[in-house]
Order: C-alpha cells, then sequence, then structure tokens
C-alpha cells in the first residue's frame, strides 16, 4: 500500500510506501509509519489490506480525537462497510490528512506543459525583469515630467519614480509566502514580472488614453473605458498570482480574482448615484492633445459659429429658460442704476 500526505486542497505533501497488509500508525517511534502531530495519539489505528476486496479495513485504537474518513468522487457510489477503506479515500488523524493508495490503481497519463506554463516560466528570467524595471521607471519618470517639464526637477522625478520597485518588492514577496505556505513553488521573479507587466501597462494607457478619447470622441465614456481596462488587466494578474501560488479550484480562483474588479464596480456604481449635479466633465487632459497626435480634421471658423449659435438657440428654447432669462434682465436692471460713472463717485469724494 502506498499512503500519502495531503494537504486540505489536496496537494500531496509527501508519501510512504509498505509492503506489510497489516500496519501501525500513530505518533509513537514503533509505528510502520509516524505521524508528527500533537493532536495524534501515540498509537491512533491500525490499517490492514484486503486483497479480496481490494481496499483496506481501518480500526482506531481508541485514540482521543478518532479518525474520520472521507471518500472519494469516484468511490462514493460504492456499497462498502463504514470502516472500510477504498483505494483515492482519505483518513484525517488528529490535523494530517493521509490518503490510501493501491500499487493496482490506474494512474492517469501526464498532462502536457501548456503554453501559458512556459510563458510564465520564461518570466521568471531576472534578465526580462531587469528590462521591465528599467522600462516602467523611465515611463513614470516621463510621466512625471510631463506634468511639470522643468529640466532641474528631473532628478527629483527620476527619485520619485523609483518608489514603484517597493511596491513590485512588496507584491511578490506576499505571493511567494502564500506559496511557501501552500506548499507551492514561490517563484519570486515570476511574480516580480507579473506585477511589472501591470504596471507598466497602465502607465503606457495613461499616456495613450488622451489621444484615443480626443481623435475617437470618447470622452464621454472615459469612466467606464478607464474601468474595463483596469478590471481586466488587475483580474489577470491576480488570476496569474493565484494559479502560482495556490491549488485552488478553477471556480474557486476565478472568484478571488474578480473580487477586486467587482469592487471597482460597486464604487463606480456609487459615483454615478452620488455624484453632483455639476460635473467637470469631459476630463480636461483628455481635450488638450498636441497637434502631432489629432489624427480627426478641425472645423474652420465660420462653421465652428455657425454650430455654436445653432447650439445656443436650441438651448434658449427648451422650456423653463424664459423664466431664467427674465430674471437675469430684472437682475441687471436693479443694479444698473446703483453702478455711478466713475466721475460722479470722484465729484462726489
Amino acid at each position: 500500500m502506498i499512503i500519502e500526505f495531503v494537504s486540505s486542497s489536496g496537494l500531496v505533501l509527501d508519501h510512504k510506501r509498505f509492503d506489510a497488509t497489516t500496519i501501525k500508525i500513530g505518533r509513537a517511534y514503533d509505528n510502520d509509519l509516524i505521524v508528527h502531530d500533537p493532536h495524534v495519539d501515540a498509537l491512533h489505528l491500525k490499517l490492514s489490506y484486503d486483497s479480496e476486496r481490494e481496499g483496506f479495513w481501518y480500526e482506531d485504537l481508541n485514540s482521543v480525537n478518532g479518525t474520520q474518513l472521507f471518500r472519494s468522487k469516484e468511490n462514493r457510489h460504492r456499497k462498502v462497510p463504514a470502516n472500510f477503506v477504498c483505494s483515492g479515500d482519505t483518513l484525517c488523524v488528529g490535523k494530517t490528512r493521509l490518503k490510501i493508495r493501491s500499487r493496482e490503481q490506474d494512474v492517469p497519463a501526464a498532462v502536457k506543459i501548456s503554453a501559458w506554463d512556459k510563458f510564465l516560466t520564461l518570466c521568471g528570467n531576472i534578465w526580462f525583469v531587469a528590462i521591465q524595471c528599467i522600462l516602467l521607471i523611465a515611463l513614470e519618470t516621463y510621466s512625471l515630467f510631463i506634468g511639470d517639464p522643468r529640466p532641474d526637477k528631473l532628478g527629483s522625478k527620476f527619485l520619485e519614480a523609483i518608489d514603484v520597485l517597493f511596491l513590485i518588492i512588496a507584491y511578490s514577496l506576499v505571493w511567494a509566502f502564500i506559496a511557501r505556505v501552500q506548499k507551492s513553488e514561490p517563484r519570486l521573479l515570476v511574480h516580480a514580472s507579473l506585477i511589472c507587466s501591470y504596471l507598466l501597462l497602465v502607465s503606457f494607457i495613461d499616456l495613450v488614453k488622451p489621444i484615443f478619447y480626443f481623435n475617437f470622441q470618447l470622452v464621454h465614456f472615459s469612466a467606464f473605458i478607464e474601468w474595463v481596462l483596469d478590471s481586466a488587466l488587475l483580474f489577470l494578474i491576480i488570476w496569474s498570482s493565484l494559479y502560482l501560488a495556490t491549488e485552488l479550484k478553477k471556480v474557486l480562483r476565478f472568484l478571488m480574482a474578480a473580487l477586486l474588479p467587482f469592487g471597482f464596480l460597486l464604487s463606480l456604481v456609487v459615483n454615478v448615484i452620488q455624484r453632483p449635479e455639476f460635473r467637470s466633465t469631459p476630463n480636461y487632459d483628455s481635450l488638450v492633445v498636441a497637434p502631432r497626435w489629432q489624427w480627426r480634421e478641425g472645423i474652420d471658423r465660420d462653421s465652428y459659429i455657425t454650430n455654436t449659435a445653432e447650439l445656443y438657440q436650441e438651448v434658449d428654447a427648451e422650456p423653463g429658460l424664459e423664466l431664467e432669462n427674465e430674471a437675469l434682465k430684472v437682475d441687471v436692471e436693479l443694479v444698473a442704476p446703483l453702478q455711478e460713472p466713475e466721475e460722479n463717485v470722484e465729484e462726489s469724494n
């Protein structure tokens, strides 16, 4: 028989092989399988192989915490006694999980390494991470310099851009720690490469989005577009880190990766609901674009005046505005007599 030490998620941590048909399991050193778990008795249980049934019988030896049996999906439909263990079932002794295997059990075929895994392995090269960090610092420095284009401040902008390295290191260390807890490979450089790629894309999008907003007239949809892009990138980066550091199922991994994007969606909805009557839109930064990046053609002066006049007439013709205009005229008539000419004021002085 083969006994595997597995985690709560089913990850195999270690395994032992036994030729005997009956073994004793416990914390004492005279057992066939020694379990270093303070919640396990010195002599916890006995496990015996049944060749006729092609399974195992387990007997709990009056342990303090008992022994729990968890059936595998393949064995749940089988009608067997309560203390009979089929190959693939798991016994929980204390806080340790032992999966029982038979030598005759079929082993599934090897899974081919996917293109995604190969790509992540490539991202773990130190030269790739270094190039990404250099590009990110240069891009951040350029973005800061555009906001305050003074050559004497370029050094301070560079030092400010270097702060992004601390974010990269912190993100990588957190996921490497999670991977260690899950008994997986830390892959520190891969996580660093992922967060670098995310920050590079975000910085590049911040630089080019005014060009697209201006030329494709998407200014009024800027908030929605930015949410879609940020959420998609954030979901991808968290999903990749979860894929590398944990053994979670696909559905659970998807739900956890979608938590932050869903939070952004809620904040966007709240801002739309609670937005004030006056909104400073469209964004000024989305309207100011250098002439060399203006792809759509402009209009001449006469056309601009004609379009503006038509727009003013449409707004002025809306119901409810006539009363406001009359009120403004009354205010002007009341205030005008109070404003004496400057010559009369000097004479009175």
